[in-house]
């Protein structure tokens, strides 16, 4: 799968200056996440990888050091609310 979503970031002074001085106060600034997911079942356990790239719209202004670098994530999901019966009723025939 392939991702485009709204997101935003937490700036402070330990991941962002502004012309080259520390941010002062904290601030969140909007951004978008470019992502591409993969996904795999085996059951009911779901694996997943994702990998991809957060971006700040002010990043003239700010120097967020994240800026366009990947990230990646891994997840396990476990189906235990669903009904993992695979039996079937046979169809009757009138």
């Amino acid at each position: 799968m392939v991702g485009v979503g709204p997101s935003s970031v937490n700036l402070d002074k330990y991941n962002t200056t502004i012309l080259e001085k520390p941010l002062e106060n904290k601030i969140t600034v909007a951004a978008v996440t470019f992502s591409l997911n993969l996904m795999y079942q085996y059951e009911f356990v779901q694996f997943g990888i994702s990998g991809g790239i957060d971006n700040i719209f002010d990043s003239n202004v700010y120097n967020w050091k994240n800026q366009g670098k990947p990230w990646v994530s891994f997840g396990v999901g476990i189906g235990i609310f669903k009904d993992n019966d695979k039996t079937a009723t046979p169809a009757s025939n009138p």
